[in-house]
């Protein structure tokens, strides 16, 4: 999607940085650390607003950040779900 040219008129459009995933407006390692700071930092997503805001100058809806969580979340649960069964298998083993 692409914007006017407020001299010209034209409609102009760049490309997205790499680190930039279509559709969301924050690099991942900038997601990823948002979600650190939510469940290691226990920082509410209001104070993650702060945070962005005071340190990056960027504003981000609560609606964003839940998002950003939830996608987190979805992509490695089933890593974490793998660890969990190579933890069983690993206390079977050694009580053998």
């Amino acid at each position: 999607m692409g914007r006017f040219c407020c001299q010209c008129g034209e409609q102009v459009s760049g490309e997205l940085p790499e680190e930039i995933i279509p559709g969301q407006d924050l690099s991942t390692n900038l997601q990823g650390m948002l979600v650190w700071l939510g469940h290691y930092g226990h920082l509410s997503y209001e104070k993650q607003q702060e945070w962005l805001a005071e340190f990056g100058k960027i504003e981000v809806s609560l609606g964003t950040l839940e998002a950003i969580t939830r996608r987190v979340a979805e992509a490695v649960t089933p890593q974490v779900q793998e660890l969990k069964e190579w933890v069983k298998t690993m206390a079977s083993d050694s009580c053998g």
